[in-house]
C-alpha cells in the first residue's frame, strides 16, 4: 500500500521529492539541486543550514535575514523561541506580530537570587525589565539583598556593630540554601557564626591518597573547610608512605614494570612493586592495524592492553580505511573520522576503521555519502507500482513526504483513488449490461 502511495505522489507532485522540514523560521531553498546536508544524518542540525534559508514571512525569519534583519523597538521584545521564530508575518506587521512591551520590577511572575529580595524603593515598579517577567531577576534594581539571612546581611546589619568574619571557623558554603539560611532580627556577630559559620575540619579526619598517610601531627591541624579534600587539604595533612609502592618511585628490570594504575599494586610492600611484562605473543592491535612480522616475543611496555599501544607489535593495516592517510572525498561524500562527534562509540569508529580500501580506493571506499537535500526523484516518466521497491536515497526527511510513519492516507488521494474506483465500476456494469442484452437477443432469434 505504501509503494502505491508514492507512486501516486509521484504524478501529483511539482518538481522532486525533498526535505519536509527546516529548524524554526526557515523554509526550503527553492533550488535544492546537487546541496547536501553536513553528514549522512537527516534531521536539522545536519540538513537546516544547507537546506533551508530565512523565511522572511516568519518572526525568526526577518529576525535573522543577514540583510536589514528586523528587531523589536526599544520598550518591546521577541519571545525567541521556536514558535516565535515560525509566527507569521511580513516586515510591514513585524513589530505587532512579534513583539510585545517588555515587564517591570512591578510585575509578581519573578523570583528574585538566593538571599535578595524584591526592592520596595520609590520608582523601582517603573523600571523595565530587558524582557517578559522573568529577565527582571536580573536587574539590580528589581532586587535587594535579605539583610537577614546569610547571603543578604553586611557588616552594617550587625547589632553592636563589627566585620562579618569566621574568626577559627569557616563560612558553611555559598550555594543558594545557604544564602537562604535566615537570621533573628538585630543579628550580633556571635548570632551570625552561629547560623552562617561551621567549624573548621581536623586533618584526622582527612582520608589521604593512595602511597600517602596522616602527618603525626594531623591531629592539631586544620583543613580549609567544614570537610577535608583531596584537593585542598592533602599536601597539609598527609605525608609519603615510603612502605608502598605508590609512596616510592619503583625500579624495576627491563622485563618488569609497575602497574602504577592499579590501587591494589599501590598499596603493596615496596619489595613486591615489579611484574613482568607482557609480551607482543599477547597482542590485540587496534581497529586500523595489524600485527607485525615475527614480533611474538617482543616485550611491550606493560600489560596485554598496552602492547596495542605504540609500534612495537602493531602497524597500519593499508587494506583498511583505518591505516589510509589523506583521505579526500568527492563532493557529496565524506571522512567519517574527521566529524565523529564526542558521544560516537567505539563500535562505530571501528566499522569504519575496518572497512577495505586500498590507497588506489580509500577516496570511495572509505567516503560516505552525505544525506542528500533533495531525492532528485522527477515526474516524467511516472514511475511503475512495484511490490519490491528499489532501496530509497539518502535525503532528508523524505518518508515524511512519501510515506507518513503513521500510514495515514492524503485526502486528495482517497477522493481520486474514490472516483476512478467508481467510473470503473460503472464502465464494468455497463459491459455486462449489454453484453447480457445481446446473449438474450440471441436467445430469442434463435427460439424462431
Amino acid at each position: 500500500m505504501q509503494v502505491k502511495t508514492v507512486a501516486v505522489l509521484a504524478h501529483l507532485s511539482v518538481g522532486a521529492l525533498a526535505v519536509s522540514e527546516c529548524p524554526a523560521g526557515q523554509k526550503l531553498k527553492k533550488d535544492l539541486k546537487n546541496l547536501f546536508c553536513t553528514s549522512s544524518t537527516e534531521d536539522a542540525a545536519s540538513c537546516g543550514g544547507h537546506c533551508c534559508e530565512d523565511d522572511e514571512l516568519t518572526c525568526g525569519g526577518l529576525a535573522a535575514r543577514t540583510k536589514n534583519p528586523k528587531a523589536c523597538k526599544f520598550g518591546s521584545y521577541g519571545d525567541n523561541n521556536d514558535a516565535w521564530k515560525s509566527k507569521v508575518t511580513t516586515e510591514k506587521n513585524f513589530h505587532g506580530d512579534c513583539c510585545k512591551p517588555v515587564a517591570t520590577c512591578a510585575n509578581t511572575l519573578f523570583e528574585c537570587p538566593a538571599g535578595q529580595k524584591r526592592s520596595t524603593a520609590v520608582g523601582t515598579a517603573s523600571i523595565k525589565c530587558p524582557g517578559g517577567p522573568s529577565s527582571c531577576a536580573s536587574v539590580a534594581q528589581c532586587c535587594t539583598k535579605a539583610s537577614l539571612t546569610c547571603g543578604g546581611i553586611t557588616d552594617a546589619d550587625l547589632n553592636g556593630g563589627g566585620t562579618l568574619s569566621c574568626t577559627g571557623k569557616t563560612v558553611k558554603g555559598s550555594d543558594d540554601a545557604w544564602k537562604e539560611i535566615s537570621l533573628p532580627a538585630s543579628p550580633t556577630l556571635a548570632v551570625y557564626q552561629s547560623n552562617c559559620c561551621g567549624a573548621v575540619a581536623s586533618c584526622s579526619t582527612m582520608k589521604c591518597s593512595a602511597g600517602k598517610k596522616l602527618k603525626s601531627t594531623a591531629a592539631t591541624l586544620q583543613c580549609t573547610g567544614t570537610v577535608c579534600t583531596k584537593a585542598a587539604d592533602e599536601a597539609n595533612c598527609c605525608d609519603p608512605d615510603g612502605s608502598v609502592c605508590a609512596g616510592t618511585t619503583p625500579s624495576c628490570t627491563a622485563s618488569q614494570y609497575y602497574p602504577s594504575k592499579r590501587i591494589e599494586w599501590q598499596t603493596r610492600d615496596q619489595s613486591k612493586c615489579c611484574t613482568a611484562k607482557a609480551t607482543c605473543a599477547a597482542a590485540k592491535c587496534k581497529a586500523g592495524y595489524r600485527m607485525k612480522k615475527n614480533v611474538e616475543m617482543l616485550s611491550c611496555t606493560g600489560d596485554h592492553l598496552s602492547c596495542a599501544e605504540g609500534n612495537i607489535c602493531c602497524e597500519l593495516d593499508t587494506t583498511t580505511c583505518g591505516g589510509q592517510v589523506g583521505i579526500s572525498c568527492p563532493y557529496g561524500t565524506y571522512d567519517e573520522s574527521t566529524a565523529w562527534p564526542k558521544d560516537t562509540t567505539e563500535a562505530t569508529k571501528d566499522a569504519w576503521k575496518n572497512k577495505a580500501a586500498t590507497a588506489a580506493t580509500k577516496h570511495t571506499s572509505c567516503c560516505t555519502p552525505l544525506a542528500a537535500c533533495s531525492s532528485g526523484v522527477t515526474t516524467t516518466p511516472a514511475p511503475a507500482v512495484t511490490a519490491t521497491p528499489n532501496a530509497p536515497a539518502r535525503r532528508y526527511s523524505e518518508h515524511k513526504v512519501a510515506v507518513s510513519k503513521k500510514d495515514s492516507s492524503n485526502p486528495l488521494l482517497l477522493v481520486v483513488g474514490a472516483f476512478a474506483g467508481m467510473a470503473t465500476l460503472f464502465t464494468v456494469q455497463s459491459i455486462r449490461r449489454r453484453s447480457n442484452q445481446a446473449e438474450s437477443g440471441s436467445r430469442e432469434l434463435a427460439a424462431e
